[in-house]
This record gives structure tokens, sequence and C-alpha cells, in this order.
């Protein structure tokens, strides 16, 4: 697999970044390695300790991820990052038995 399957593009990155928490005591690089490693975990499916070591240590991701849901860090950020456009809605109903 290759790297740039599973991080983030700089245009994405500047999307997503003026939503991301203050980095206590971390380098200002901290937060995308952690999204990088994220993402690598959401598109294999692999377990925690599973992490390639170039992404970091898998407890210290895991500690960090939990402290993240915990805290509720992801909540903010997806509601910072989503553009709602209310013009036009649409209700896919194939699914649903009436």
């Amino acid at each position: 697999m290759t790297h740039a399957r599973h991080t983030f593009t700089d245009a994405q990155w500047q999307r997503i970044e003026p939503f991301m928490p203050p980095c206590k005591g971390r380098h200002g690089g901290a937060h995308r390695a952690f999204f990088d490693a994220l993402l690598w975990m959401a598109r294999t499916g692999a377990p925690w300790r599973d992490l390639p070591e170039r992404l970091g240590t898998w407890s210290v991701v895991y500690q960090r991820y939990a402290y993240w849901c915990d805290k509720g860090h992801f909540e903010r950020l997806f509601q910072g990052v989503q553009q709602p456009d209310m013009e036009e809605v649409m209700a896919d109903s194939t699914c649903c038995r009436a």
C-alpha cells in the first residue's frame, strides 16, 4: 500500500487544521501525524497493535484517540468542518420500509 492512500493531502489538512484543539506539549506536526495514524486505522481496519512504527507508537496513538473521544474533540471538529447547504435536501427511501 502506498503512503498517499493513508495520509491527508495538504488541501484537506488546511481545511481541518483551524479546528484542532491546542497541542499541549507537542510540536506543531503532532496533530497531522495523529490524524494520519487514525486514517490508516480506518482504511485498513487493523488492530491498534498493527499500527506501523512510522505513524507512532500504537499505545500512544490509542491513548490520544481515547482522550479526544472522551473530551469531545472529534464532535467539535466535525461540526466545525461541516458546511451544511440546506438549499436542497434529498432523502432516499429505497432502503426504508413504509
